[in-house]
């Protein structure tokens, strides 16, 4: 009886961990939008989709979306253009944001070097 008590809190723990992490996505989604919601806040927008979470959780998501597109950012500005690849970036990144998928990684990147590229020029 307590092995199976064991793997059902197993089970429920990696759902949530797995919900987390698609939370995680697509608030990074929607902090790297283009157009009219560029550089705002997500949580409205999360809201639409997720009415069930808090002010809190809302939050709590759009800090550390947030946190990741602009370490992104600074990853590629540090590099530099000319310098940077998204084979190095990826393995940098997904060491300090393992949640993140390879779609939010590639867009990241791509994303990243226009902005430096744009700033800086080539370097």
């Amino acid at each position: 009886m307590t092995l199976f008590k064991w793997f059902r809190r197993s089970a429920v723990a990696r759902n949530l961990a797995g919900e987390q992490e698609a939370l995680l996505n697509e608030g990074l989604a929607l902090a790297m939008e283009w157009g009219q919601d560029w550089g705002k806040p997500i949580q409205e927008r999360l809201h639409i989709r997720h009415p069930h979470l808090t002010p809190i959780q809302l939050d709590d998501l759009n800090a550390k979306c947030r946190d990741a597109m602009f370490f992104g950012h600074g990853v590629v500005w540090d590099t530099g253009v000319r310098h940077a690849s998204e084979e190095t970036f990826s393995r940098i990144f997904k060491a300090r944001f393992p949640w993140a998928d390879d779609r939010n990684i590639s867009a990241l990147f791509n994303q990243s070097m226009y902005y430096t590229w744009k700033d800086n020029g080539l370097d």
